[in-house]
């Protein structure tokens, strides 16, 4: 009976330790894909181009005060009007993409998501802990990369859109300047 009772614990102790072992891979699973979107958010970052965005603002910003030196010497012409607004509005998309700054909010998740995931590697938290704990990083990341495609579109239009309009409006500050020097 002894024997038989030693076998039983011995089967159970092996059952519930083969459990926590497919429990901790599966978890363990669950922050590699954390870890997978962020590095995705990261790479995004990586593609936009903050010195160029900065170097467009400030060219825009000088374009418009220009054209207001010389407001009164601009042909009334409907094409330069039109573009004018689009490239003014250009200066709010700028304002609006500078507000976004998920660099330290990356930073961040990715501490919390290395601690999660050595915290599981230890068995330093309980599973209920880490199911806890992973909810909240997944609401976390799900945000950032909201936040990321966000900008990363928003950048991408911007810069087009200034790319687009900044002939048009070096033509009207060119004639202008003509106009005004004469």
């Amino acid at each position: 009976m002894k024997i038989y009772t030693y076998i039983l614990i011995i089967t159970a102790f092996s059952f519930l330790t083969s459990c926590n072992n497919v429990k901790t891979i599966e978890n363990i699973k669950l922050v590699d894909s954390l870890n997978k979107v962020l590095n995705n958010i990261l790479e995004d970052q990586s593609k936009i181009s903050f010195i160029n965005m900065k170097l467009s603002y400030d060219t825009l910003k000088t374009d418009l005060d220009t054209i207001t030196k010389y407001v009164t010497v601009i042909p009334a012409n409907k094409k330069h009007k039109k573009y004018f607004t689009l490239y003014s509005d250009l200066r709010r998309d700028f304002k609006d993409l500078n507000k976004i700054n998920i660099k330290e909010d990356i930073d961040y998740s990715v501490i919390q998501i290395n601690s999660l995931e050595k915290d599981i590697n230890t068995k330093a938290i309980s599973i209920e802990q880490f199911y806890e704990y992973i909810i909240i990083e997944q609401t976390a990341i799900s945000l950032l990369k909201k936040q990321n495609d966000y900008q990363l579109a928003s950048s991408i239009k911007t810069l087009n859109n200034f790319t687009e309009y900044r002939p048009i409006i070096t033509e009207m500050i060119d004639s202008a300047k003509a106009v005004y020097n004469n």
